[in-house]
């Protein structure tokens, strides 16, 4: 198997359509030869850590704040089925993990299909903030990365041959969701179960 391609996408927001067919066929190339790619270049990238520090400070806060937040999987006592945080951290989990899920602050309704609704959930916020102005960050943050994932699907789209205009009609609208991952050491004799 190749190693994986990390491939700069500034062309993507550019004026040179000759560069951004270039960045759409080595973004065709990559997903054919590895189904996937490392991105660079793109706007806001030489930031992005420091931003991703900040946002995943959620994690640092207390367990029942974090829980005050958390879908029903979760906490039973909520009613969110999608938005807000999900944790498996208990013994003999699947996994060792936590996150935090959130989407548009004004999510559009999807198609008339059973189970849909959970993705038009509104997000959840915490009743204190990690650090202040987090929750402004966090919109901020979803509304950059939103922007990035549409222009490389846009891009991906390209480089098989289907329309920009059918593209954007397909993206027009969406419920994406941002989700904050964190997986802590596990505690000593921790059993990670396989399903």
């Amino acid at each position: 198997m190749s190693d994986i391609s990390t491939i700069d996408i500034a062309a993507l927001f550019g004026e040179d359509h000759g560069a951004r067919q270039a960045t759409d066929a080595r973004i065709g190339e990559a997903v054919v030869e590895t189904g996937g790619f490392v991105i660079s270049g793109y706007p806001g990238s030489d930031g992005i850590d420091a931003r991703a520090i900040e946002i995943l400070s959620f994690f640092d806060l207390p367990s029942e704040v974090k829980l005050s937040v958390a879908s029903r999987v979760t906490n039973p006592e909520n009613s969110r089925v999608y938005r807000g945080y999900l944790a498996t951290l208990e013994q003999d989990s699947w996994a060792h993990n936590e996150f935090f899920d959130i989407g548009p602050e004004e999510p559009v309704p999807g198609p008339p299909i059973p189970g849909m609704e959970i993705l038009s959930e509104t997000n959840v916020w915490p009743g204190i903030e990690p650090v202040p102005g987090w929750r402004q960050e966090m919109r901020a943050y979803y509304e950059h990365m939103n922007e990035i994932a549409k222009a490389v699907m846009m891009s991906v789209g390209r480089s098989v041959g289907v329309a920009e205009a059918e593209l954007q009609m397909r993206f027009r609208g969406g419920n994406s969701t941002l989700r904050l991952l964190n997986y802590p050491t596990p505690p000593r004799g921790m059993r990670i179960v396989e399903e």
